[in-house]
């Protein structure tokens, strides 16, 4: 799959009018493509606002992490953008990425 046809994967499943079998087979088709990246997590629970792009090149980012450091790689970077996330000044403390960040870093430091 190349990286426009992964922007257009996750275009479709951004759209509320697609069937919850046709979210389903992208989510799978997209998790085959990249299945170190947290594909679903990046589209439906970020730990902050993402332009469709930003998705695509973070799974992407994530893919070569994995490959250079496996999985404590790409878990060390999401765990750092997480972080990031929580930081920030301008974001509200309600705010639902900020939400998404404490959720996704207690998953991780239980682990």
């Amino acid at each position: 799959m190349t990286r426009e046809e992964l922007l257009e994967s996750v275009r479709t499943l951004q759209r509320q009018q697609i069937s919850e079998q046709e979210r389903d087979r992208l989510i799978l088709a997209l998790a085959r493509v990249v299945p170190h990246a947290c594909i679903s997590d990046l589209i439906f629970y970020p730990e902050r606002e993402r332009s469709l792009e930003e998705i695509v090149d973070e799974a992407l980012l994530r893919e070569r992490l994995w490959a250079q450091g496996g999985d404590r790689g790409v878990r060390l970077w999401i765990a750092a953008q997480m972080r990031a996330a929580l930081m920030d000044p301008t974001v509200p403390e309600n705010h639902h990425t900020k939400f998404s960040a404490r959720q996704l870093l207690e998953a991780y430091n239980a682990r």
